[in-house]
């Protein structure tokens, strides 16, 4: 078992672009959201980052909030 350290992540965040390319590397199965989306959900600070020891991102969750719910919208996790 490896250990993942979890950030939440705003526009600035250098994790942001690792986001974006996991996402691109899975949009088959994720689908279709906008670049411009994933930089509005992060300045919400809407995004958790898991890095591995590294400091790689090793997955993502992006959510929304409603109401008194919270929605995910992408999860992802790289492969390996």
């Amino acid at each position: 078992m490896h250990k993942v350290e979890v950030l939440e992540i705003d526009e600035t965040s250098p994790h942001l672009i690792a986001v974006k390319d996991l996402w691109r590397a899975n949009k088959a199965t994720l689908g279709f959201l906008p670049d411009g989306a994933f930089n509005d959900y992060a300045s919400k600070r809407m995004i958790l980052v898991a890095l591995n020891p590294d400091g790689e991102c090793v997955g993502y969750l992006l959510y929304r909030l409603s109401g008194m719910r919270v929605i995910i919208a992408h999860l992802c996790v790289r492969k390996d």
